[in-house]
């Protein structure tokens, strides 16, 4: 599977500092967003960790064979996801240290979002409010869920989504890494498809437009560079209350269709 890929954080119109993190490998092909929590700038702290953790535990994996697994292997998935699923631990563990070695740090926490693109299939693993969309012939899904008080109460029937969309504790978590020592990690896979479009972002987009509004705004456009500036400049332009990041990665199966789509843009910015 090969991938055409970019991606874009933005401090937004009201923060003083950017709390996000992202982290494009291309070798590995493993995408992370990250969405730092805490105030001065420890969230920041927390996002940076845990990007380079998992970076780093990956990489090994993959390039240097080195497969430990960090807590309890899931039988119900490939290693690739569970070993994907041990880096995001292996930081919370990290992060969970630093907070309690070093008094600055105390109630950093970060949630993640991370994709990791093989041959035929993809496989993701998620903590927290960050989220992964996928657009596949026409059709557009969110495809983690949120660890959060908001989406508890409407996965259990107690607010309707209109309610969730405007609630005043869509903030709250109930997940995420640093507050534990031990932190519940969801796991996925799924098989991939040519063509299909993998959004990445933090809720500084999510909590400001809602799915229809970010699909109408990307639904005819293939470029994942305009693609990132397009919904960057959304959230902004509705307010920009928080950071917003967005990594956006395009899966493509045949040689000559990444050949044909490498050839349009250059295309395009050469024009």
């Amino acid at each position: 599977m090969k991938l055409v890929v970019a991606g874009l954080t933005d401090v937004g119109m009201k923060r003083q500092n950017n709390e996000d993190n992202l982290s494009i490998d291309e070798e590995i092909k493993l995408l992370i967003v990250c969405d730092g929590a805490g105030g001065q700038a420890t969230g920041e702290v927390a996002s940076k960790i845990a990007v380079d953790v998992i970076l780093d535990q990956v990489r090994r994996s993959i390039l240097k064979k080195e497969r430990s697994i960090f807590g309890e292997k899931n039988p119900n998935f490939s290693d690739e996801t569970n070993q994907l699923a041990s880096s995001i631990r292996f930081a919370n563990q990290v992060i969970f240290e630093a907070a309690k070695k070093y008094p600055q740090n105390s109630g950093m926490a970060t949630t993640v979002v991370a994709v990791l693109v093989k041959e035929d299939n993809f496989v993701f693993c998620n903590v927290g409010d960050s989220r992964i969309y996928l657009i596949r012939e026409g059709q557009f899904t969110q495809i983690t869920n949120d660890h959060s008080l908001v989406m508890e109460q409407l996965r259990r029937g107690l607010i309707t989504k209109e309610q969730a969309e405007k609630s005043e504790y869509k903030n709250i978590l109930v997940r995420a890494l640093g507050p534990s020592q031990a932190v519940e990690v969801d796991l996925n896979e799924m098989p991939a498809k040519d063509g299909d479009l993998l959004i990445l972002c933090s809720d500084g987009l999510t909590h400001t437009a809602n799915d229809k509004q970010i699909y109408e705004l990307i639904k005819n456009d293939e470029d994942p560079v305009e693609i990132c500036k397009k919904l960057v400049k959304l959230a902004n332009d509705m307010g920009g209350a928080d950071n917003t990041t967005v990594v956006v990665a395009k899966l493509l199966k045949e040689e000559g269709l990444v050949k044909n789509f490498i050839s349009f843009m250059r295309n395009k910015y050469a024009s």
